[in-house]
């Protein structure tokens, strides 16, 4: 999905909070990523197999992630393994496995769209809502709770 890209002081509120949002998801799904291809070497260049067999290798790779984490919870990774936000300043504080991964994976072409059209406006606009509300909603119980 498409994040707000008018100049950081032109933005608003509600786009600064879907900006944010977006930004923390798509750290979320590259740490997820990026450790299965630290462990998994298959993720670091294009699969060469039927794509029929795509998900099945996924799924594997999962399993065998799920069980190394219960099974080897001391080294398999660590707390420093992932990436980290930095709560006084909001920095992202990058995890080992892009020292891993970074000079072996291949880098995928940037895309850049300046025309979406209405319907990708219309969902952006209704996450955007749905978290100013979600925001709104966890500020009072957070604000009634230290009262």
């Amino acid at each position: 999905m498409l994040d707000y890209v008018h100049v950081l002081l032109e933005q608003r509120y509600d786009e600064k909070i879907l900006n944010y949002r977006l930004c923390r998801a798509r750290r979320v799904v590259e740490n997820a990523f990026g450790i299965l291809a630290s462990g998994f070497r298959i993720f670091l260049q294009p699969i060469n197999v039927n794509v029929d067999k795509i998900d099945i290798i996924i799924l594997a790779c999962c399993v065998l992630h799920n069980f190394l984490r219960k099974s080897s919870k001391s080294y398999y990774i660590t707390e420093h393994t992932v990436d980290q936000e930095d709560l006084n300043n909001g920095d992202v504080i990058p995890g080992q496995w892009r020292q891993q991964t970074s000079s072996t994976m291949t880098s995928l072409e940037k895309i850049k769209m300046t025309n979406a059209s209405s319907v990708i406006k219309n969902v952006r606009d209704t996450y955007k809502r749905y978290y100013i509300l979600s925001a709104v909603f966890i500020f009072k119980t957070v604000w009634l709770n230290n009262k």
